[in-house]
């Protein structure tokens, strides 16, 4: 039977023009799509869904029927521990080989053709790399990357005029992505333009809420005119959705010390210290610097790979590439997560949570991986062990206010009434919102407590009076 996969616009992931740098190459076309879903539990799944995502591989993934047959059984995989040892020859064949398979595999796609150029830009050949990015453009006009990373190459070159009239032509095309604001943005600032700078990021991040990348873009250009508050502001939405933001934390470093708030800035200076401790290849000399950028180099380009085969629906040939950037990084985040969408999308759930714990062991701070490896183990039919991902995630995040919620609906799906309140109580503390207020109500209920039941309900009625949200599923 085959699987359906559906993409989700109302919020969005970094999209990737080129592989130059770390964070372009590790967010090549991706748009999370679909919420959560906990079968096994229906009080879950009434706090997680919509909420957070699976990752998808492809920007432009239409929505096609992918073919089970082509998947193998579900079972329990072996994720590599350690990078596999390469030199530096071997690094750029086993890139060169990916991207010369998929181009004469798909010689007709517009992904593959970006894929390839992205490779090219990233190993300076630009101008075989702008010549497969117009290609790609001929054959499908509505693909974003090809047009940011010709954008990209011209304010390279200095043109960031010309820069800003291919992203502007992008949009009147229709390619609506992330990126193309941030790189928007970007361009008019090199030229000047402050205000339309400002603007158009103001426009992606209506557009985009999540993408932490385009919120810190938009303190940037703030912060150049002088609105620190603003500014301020805006680098705190980018650590909220990405707390590993080194560029978000040292810019709000700066801006509080400007604001004379100097316990707040010697808090995201020890941050930005600490993310920075985890890639010290600054301090080792310049062959082991230039290996493992080109190691990078080569994870994105196979990650990238894996996501046009999947894309195609190729899904045996996009898990070995996955595998394959794993095995030169197995720490990498983003294969991890799109090698768990793949999974997840195919059904092979025990497959899935194995890489979901990975990634929650490199990501502990964010939210959603504990939340999606919960999700796993309640379709695995594992309360038990949903409890406990939730307790450690408390952990991780003390201050979330879906952690405790979701732990108050688990206990009511188990007849747990007592801490069914008092985790909906820590929720409403940490977030009086609609959702916690509502669970709130139902945990009273439960326990006979009409009076702080009502309470709750109108409280809950005071903070979404048009539409209040859906009660939670009781036992």
């Amino acid at each position: 039977m085959a699987t359906q996969r559906k993409t989700n616009r109302a919020s969005a992931a970094p999209h990737s023009g080129q592989a130059a740098s770390p964070r372009s190459a590790s967010q090549a076309e991706r748009r999370p799509y679909g919420s959560l879903a906990l079968l096994a539990l229906a009080a879950v799944l009434a706090i997680l869904a919509g909420v957070y995502f699976w990752p998808t591989a492809s920007d432009e993934l239409p929505e096609i029927a992918l073919d089970a047959s082509s998947v193998p059984a579900d079972g329990e995989i072996q994720l590599p521990s350690t990078p596999a040892e390469r030199t530096v020859k071997e690094l750029r064949n086993e890139a060169e080989r990916a991207v010369v398979a998929l181009r004469q595999r798909y010689p007709q796609s517009a992904g593959a053709l970006h894929v390839a150029a992205m490779h090219y830009a990233a190993i300076n050949q630009h101008q075989k790399a702008a010549d497969l990015w117009r290609e790609a453009i001929e054959l499908d006009p509505k693909h974003a990357g090809p047009r940011v990373g010709m954008a990209r190459a011209a304010m390279e070159r200095g043109a960031d005029a010309e820069a800003v009239a291919i992203l502007e032509a992008a949009l009147a095309a229709g390619c609506d992505t992330s990126e193309i604001y941030r790189e928007l943005g970007s361009a008019l600032q090199k030229i000047g333009q402050l205000s339309e700078a400002e603007t158009r990021t103001q426009e992606g991040v209506r557009r985009y809420p999540q993408d932490a990348e385009l919120w810190a873009a938009l303190g940037q250009v703030q912060l150049q005119q002088d609105n620190l508050e603003a500014a301020a502001t805006s680098f705190q939405q980018a650590i909220q959705h990405d707390p590993n933001s080194a560029t978000a934390h040292f810019a709000l470093a700066n801006v509080f010390a400007r604001q004379g708030k100097k316990e707040e800035a010697e808090i995201h200076r020890q941050r930005f210290a600490e993310i920075k401790k985890r890639h010290p290849l600054q301090e080792h000399r310049f062959q082991v610097v230039y290996e493992a950028a080109l190691r990078r180099l080569v994870v994105g380009t196979l990650r990238n790979v894996g996501a046009e085969h999947q894309k195609q629906g190729a899904l045996q040939d996009a898990e070995n590439f996955y595998l394959q950037a794993l095995r030169l990084d197995p720490a990498d985040r983003d294969a991890c997560r799109w090698l768990a969408s793949l999974y997840h999308d195919a059904g092979r759930l025990a497959d899935a949570r194995l890489v979901q714990q990975r990634l929650v062991e490199i990501e502990p701070e964010r939210i959603e991986n504990h939340l999606n490896l919960a999700s796993l183990a309640a379709r695995l039919g594992e309360p038990e062990a949903v409890e406990q991902i939730l307790r450690s995630a408390q952990d991780a995040a003390p201050q979330s206010a879906i952690i405790p919620r979701t732990l108050a609906s688990l206990y009511l799906q188990q007849g747990r009434s007592d801490e069914a309140r008092a985790a909906a109580e820590q929720a409403v503390q940490r977030d009086p919102s609609a959702e916690s207020y509502l669970v709130l109500a139902t945990a009273c209920e439960q326990l006979g407590d009409v009076a702080a039941a009502a309470q709750a309900k109108k409280a809950a009625r005071r903070m979404a009076p048009q539409s209040p949200p859906t009660r939670p599923v009781a036992p």
